[in-house]
């Protein structure tokens, strides 16, 4: 069994060793590479990744800054028949049996269907001392109506397996991509694939005030990032994602999954429209809170 675990780097000289050796040090009955695309880094990120390369321990590549959503979809197309892959930031820490488990939750489902796992993950502090908490507090909604509208699941313990890696790698690179994580799991379900969440935490999720993307810890950090969820449009809105989505995959989507994904990209149509998604009983959620985040999201139209 081959695994390729893709990592996008961007100026990760502080944390960067210490992940490459926790994902080295990867326990199972496989094959482990290690695929780096550097984002343009300036510090000494990539003298870290030529020592490791010169070893035999990872491949790397740089290329222009193309931000790390599409930086890891890059990784995807490069790094072609394995078995399993697994997203990797590049300041957390794994636990050994990281990948062992999350294969051993795979294989419990049809080897032919098109799978992805994500974990829990443990808050900790820049020396990896334990903040308290973990990213998820409760059951986590993964099918096709939720994870179409808002998925928020964390890519840097996400693993998938090779049907969904060949449908990205036998399509064309997308145009449009706001986080790698969301487009990817979007994907599977659109393409009748299955999201597969467990509960159990098998990384030291870092946070710092160098991260490229992170969470937040606290009650007040919590709600200033729901006010401005609500407030903010994303840079890339849903309705451009999903019809890149639709254009790009639309051989392998069902016509119940094109209505479903239709109704969202239409919801700033009409005030009628917005009420009609706003309030759908079909998407779940997370959270009572990220339920009515998303709902006056919708209704502003910043989704």
């Amino acid at each position: 069994m081959r695994i390729a675990v893709l990592m996008s780097s961007y100026n990760g000289e502080k944390y960067i060793e210490e992940q490459i050796k926790s994902i080295l040090s990867q326990t199972g009955n496989f094959e482990l590479d290690l695929w780096v695309r550097d984002d343009g880094s300036v510090d000494n990120t990539i003298k870290i990744l030529e020592y490791y390369q010169e070893k035999g321990k990872l491949r790397w590549y740089s290329d222009k800054n193309c931000g790390p959503a599409k930086s890891f979809f890059d990784l995807i197309y490069k790094a072609k028949e394995y078995d399993y892959y697994a997203f990797s930031d590049q300041d957390d820490y794994w636990y050994p049996n990281k990948i062992t488990n999350a294969v051993e939750k795979l294989k419990k489902y049809d080897s032919g269907k098109k799978l992805l796992y994500f974990c829990n993950a443990e808050y900790v502090d820049s020396n990896l001392k334990p903040l308290g908490g973990k990213n998820y507090k409760g059951s986590v909604p993964t099918d096709f109506y939720s994870t179409l509208l808002n998925p928020g699941y964390l890519g840097c313990t996400m693993v998938f397996n090779n049907k969904l890696a060949e449908v990205i790698q036998n399509h064309s690179m997308p145009d449009v991509i706001f986080m790698h994580d969301e487009y990817l799991a979007r994907v599977c379900v659109a393409v009748g694939g299955k999201v597969v969440f467990d509960d159990r935490a098998f990384i030291k999720y870092r946070q710092h005030g160098d991260n490229v993307i992170g969470s937040t810890i606290g009650k007040m950090d919590a709600l200033m990032r729901r006010i401005n969820m609500i407030c903010k449009a994303n840079r890339i809105g849903i309705k451009e994602e999903l019809s890149g989505i639709k254009n790009i995959y639309g051989d392998g989507i069902g016509d119940m999954e094109k209505e479903w994904i239709n109704t969202i990209i239409c919801y700033k149509d009409s005030i009628k429209n917005k009420i009609k998604l706003a309030f759908s009983s079909k998407p779940k959620f997370i959270s009572t809170n990220m339920r009515w985040t998303i709902r006056f999201k919708i209704l502003n139209g910043k989704l």
